[in-house]
């Protein structure tokens, strides 16, 4: 019984000890990406990965493959890109698709560059 008690006190102290010491990760920035939600106007979505401009027109923004528009980016996303594209005074944005969801015909986009 001493010596499962012994081993129990040793066991929370190097728990307690690997908890207080300062974790490789602890002075690293947090790194946040963004995504934004897109409405398909085609009627397949676009794989994951796919690379897309995001281009500003009247008050929607539209995203584009290939030189084809495949999508318009959803309230209130499409005003928050619309802000970064004001800060970086830019009317395209590059991004990749990096989640689809089917049911709804909607699909995730992230941008390519740091939107600092």
């Amino acid at each position: 019984m001493a010596k499962a008690k012994r081993f129990k006190h040793q066991r929370d102290a190097a728990f307690e000890e690997q908890i207080a010491s300062e974790n490789i990760f602890s002075k690293l920035p947090d790194a946040v990406q963004s995504t934004y939600r897109c409405k398909t106007v085609i009627d397949v979505l676009p794989e994951i990965g796919t690379p897309v401009l995001l281009y500003r027109s009247d008050a929607k923004i539209k995203v584009f493959y290939m030189n084809k528009q495949i999508g318009q980016m959803m309230s209130p996303d499409s005003s928050e890109v619309g802000k970064i594209m004001v800060r970086q005074k830019t009317e395209a944005l590059a991004g990749h698709v990096v989640e689809q969801r089917p049911i709804s015909g909607i699909f995730l986009v992230q941008l390519q560059s740091p939107t600092s």
